[in-house]
């Protein structure tokens, strides 16, 4: 049985001003989004400084991979927390205790699917991707570790979309920078030390994400005086799941759409060969990184307005939305001189090759002027 216990209860969203609370509550959203976007710069960075530009482009074919199931995951989580805010405004006490549940076996089941189906397609994957034959070997065995990780993955995307819709955005962003440091630490063991290369980067994130579901898991498990049952068994309940899927599926699909044409444009930069794969791979580490308030601010949003609607405070979602618009706005105009004037600093920071810094620096030159139009319209 989990139980949340009292002392790890969130801020109620539904009260207090409506720009501090949109605010308080997606910093840690966009500090934990960061350090998500930092592990597979982490490998980048490791993997490039200590062994080359071969195993740099094989970590960087993995890369739209692991972001294709990190974004689906994203679109499914929002149905999660939308679901969990509503009926933790309303105050439905066994409704959210279903809603949890349900979304625990949907999540297990899709791991075990989503595992099964990467590891068997996985030669196919690498030749749609048009992997350097340089990098084949690397980008092999990084993915097929990492996906022998994915139930990790899930588990602590789980964790941290029940963790949104019950208001705490806080503990996810606290567990996943402990395994974001667990990962700088491991990279330094495997790749800097013991030269693992793609294979030392991939357990090392493998490992940290298993840290960060077992952190998750624990504070979850907390029982306290006052705590609230959520789970008694993992079972499906039809209403929340209709619910569930309802709104997370057309999400899901809208990231799958976006994701096939990133993974489109990966492949065209792959099939230039070895410099263009491992520069593109840098430059789309850098932009993720600068235009990552999106997705946080539609995951706090998400949790946000439901919440509000749930007590039956429209009006206070409508104006919520109107704030995080001004924000992410605001972020996007700050982002775009600091990229657009630093991003020879920052690609040098991955890889000195002056054949991968000319192309990278060249793509985000020209990708920084979409910052302020994509963190408004979104995805």
């Amino acid at each position: 049985m989990i139980k949340i216990s009292k002392k790890h209860e969130a801020p109620d969203l539904t009260q207090g001003n409506i720009t501090a609370s949109v605010i308080l509550f997606s910093l840690p959203l966009i500090i934990s989004s960061i350090l998500q976007i930092l592990y597979h710069s982490v490998d980048t960075f490791f993997v490039g400084h200590f062994m080359g530009t071969n195993h740099l482009a094989g970590v960087s074919v993995g890369g739209p991979v692991i972001q294709l199931t990190v974004m689906v995951l994203g679109g499914l989580s929002s149905g999660v927390s939308v679901v969990i805010a509503h009926y933790k405004g309303a105050r439905q006490q066994k409704a959210l205790a279903q809603s949890v549940t349900t979304a625990v076996a949907l999540y297990l089941l899709l791991a075990v699917a989503v595992t099964f189906v990467g590891l068997l397609t996985l030669p196919l994957i690498l030749q749609v991707a048009q992997t350097p034959a340089e990098a084949w070997r690397e980008a092999y065995i990084y993915l097929f570790v990492v996906l022998c990780g994915t139930p990790f993955l899930f588990g602590y995307n789980l964790v941290g979309a029940i963790q949104r819709g019950l208001g705490n955005s806080r503990s996810s962003m606290d567990y996943v920078l402990i395994s974001s440091l667990m990962n700088i630490l491991l990279d330094t063991v495997f790749v800097a030390i013991l030269r693992w290369g793609a294979f030392g980067a991939a357990l090392g994130t493998v490992i940290a994400q298993a840290c960060a579901f077992g952190l998750g898991i624990r504070q979850l498990s907390a029982a306290g005086e006052g705590g609230m049952p959520l789970l008694s068994g993992i079972r499906f309940y039809k209403k929340p799941l209709k619910q569930i899927l309802r709104i997370g599926l057309p999400t899901a699909l809208n990231e799958v759409m976006v994701a096939a044409a990133m993974f489109t444009v990966n492949s065209t930069a792959n099939s230039f060969g070895l410099v263009e794969a491992a520069a593109y791979g840098v430059g789309r580490t850098i932009d993720g990184i600068a235009i990552v308030a999106d997705g946080a601010m539609n995951s706090a949003m998400a949790s946000f307005a439901s919440r509000n609607v749930g007590a039956n405070k429209t009006d206070r979602a409508k104006k919520g939305l109107c704030a995080a618009l001004l924000f992410s706005g605001t972020i996007g105009l700050v982002m775009f001189p600091i990229v657009w004037g630093l991003c020879p600093y920052f690609v040098g920071y991955f890889d000195s090759n002056p054949a991968v810094m000319a192309s990278a620096i060249s793509y985000l030159r020209h990708s920084a002027f979409s910052y302020v139009f994509f963190l408004l319209l979104g995805r």
